[in-house]
């Protein structure tokens, strides 16, 4: 029905009678039913293929037969000849007395000497770009810290970068192959000093009175 305003006189389309708008219900007037909801289609079932012979499992109908023909083949007997075939475990070995330790101080190594003195710097311009570029990372990382052991800048490759400047001329650089490698650490720059077993603590050490440089040690390959 449409209901009209009574000043205007405006016409509203409302959908069925009620008191707020067109006030009381007249005596006798029932309010028409609710409009039915559309049927719901379903959509039509998909009927799946079939499966094939081999696309499930159909159960042994004779289980009992293969045991059988398993047990005729030597199955036990095989299984029994594979039991008697583990190890018994090795009994302890007794603990071997510990060994005197020596009486006298081990000499140093005489070939120490000999290297020491064969021991010769190299040109960093022959060397490739990268390395280069580790060197001159690593020696400015090092001498930041301010302390007298420093990386040795024109060091053959193989041998300790360790350079100890509390020593003599002759001894301040070290002989021994590198063994470790100590990774040292500024913001995003890395750079690697590559040391014998006796100056990678010293060496790395040094990172502990700085706080914005660390220093990691790995073993050598």
């Amino acid at each position: 029905m449409t209901v009209h305003c009574p000043e205007c006189g405006t016409g509203r389309r409302v959908p069925w009678r009620t008191d707020a708008n067109t006030g009381p219900v007249p005596e006798g007037h029932r309010s028409p039913p609710p409009p039915p909801r559309p049927a719901r289609a379903r959509p039509a079932p998909v009927r799946e293929p079939e499966d094939g012979p081999g696309d499930y499992w159909e159960p042994d109908p004779h289980p009992w037969a293969s045991l059988a023909s398993w047990m005729r083949g030597g199955g036990l007997a095989a299984l029994g000849a594979g039991a008697r075939t583990v190890p018994a475990p090795a009994a302890p070995r007794p603990p071997s007395a510990p060994r005197p330790a020596p009486a006298t101080p081990r000499p140093a190594p005489a070939p120490a000497t000999s290297a020491r003195a064969t021991l010769h710097p190299v040109d960093p311009q022959t060397l490739p770009e990268r390395e280069q570029r580790r060197r001159d990372d690593v020696c400015q990382m090092v001498r930041s810290l301010g302390s007298s052991l420093l990386v040795w800048y024109n060091s053959p490759p193989g041998a300790c970068e360790a350079l100890d400047t509390n020593q003599t001329s002759d001894r301040q650089r070290c002989p021994i192959p590198a063994a470790f490698a100590v990774r040292f650490r500024r913001d995003v720059t890395e750079a690697d000093a590559f040391t014998c077993p006796e100056h990678t603590r010293p060496l790395a050490a040094l990172a502990d009175r700085s706080p914005y440089i660390t220093a990691t040690v790995y073993r050598m390959r």
